[in-house]
């Protein structure tokens, strides 16, 4: 296994949930206490990491910000993310 998988800045980190579009996804953060929202650093998608923008413990503060974070409307979130826990405990 890469240690590349282990780093949520890295492009193969394995807890992807979803990407909302080339410059935003959400992550399950390593320890699997929250999802945070991370955008890209870079306009060039070959280049930059992934930086983390909003961090959320319940499912119903990740689609409230998702919105004002990324732009983007909560409908745009990925199906996956209604098949996960309502909270991280």
């Amino acid at each position: 296994m890469s240690s590349l998988q282990h780093k949520e800045t890295s492009d193969q980190y394995l807890h992807i949930m979803c990407h909302l579009n080339s410059r935003w996804r959400v992550i399950r953060c390593r320890h699997d206490l929250q999802w945070i929202i991370q955008r890209r650093s870079s306009a060039d998608l070959n280049k930059g990491h992934w930086v983390g923008q909003s961090y959320h413990m319940t499912l119903e503060s990740l689609r409230a910000s998702c919105l004002g974070v990324t732009g983007l409307p909560v409908t745009e979130l990925c199906h996956a993310l209604q098949l996960e826990p309502p909270f991280f405990s």
